[in-house]
């Protein structure tokens, strides 16, 4: 199964962090610049690290080059109701 993050990131913030903003949704702020891929990296780490799972599983689908991107995660079903509990907005957002 895949579920699709609609994603605005924020390259060169001073801190590393990942905020939630609407089901499926967030606004990741990277220390890295735009350069090379660098920034995009720094974002599936982001938000590997932010919901506790492999940075393999994240891939980017589209907005390589620009600020709103969306990355998908791979997951099985079985691994959704954890998922869901550790982010609660990620189960809004998803639609049978």
């Amino acid at each position: 199964m895949e579920l699709r993050l609609r994603v605005k990131v924020q390259p060169r913030a001073k801190k590393r962090g990942v905020d939630w903003t609407a089901p499926c949704e967030c606004r990741v702020r990277v220390t890295a610049p735009p350069v090379e891929g660098r920034a995009n990296k720094e974002v599936l780490a982001a938000l590997a690290e932010d919901l506790g799972l492999p940075v393999a599983r994240f891939s980017l689908r589209l907005g390589e080059k620009s600020n709103h991107k969306v990355v998908a995660l791979a997951v099985a079903e079985s691994e959704l109701p954890a998922l869901y509990r550790k982010r609660p907005d990620l189960a809004k957002g998803v639609r049978p």
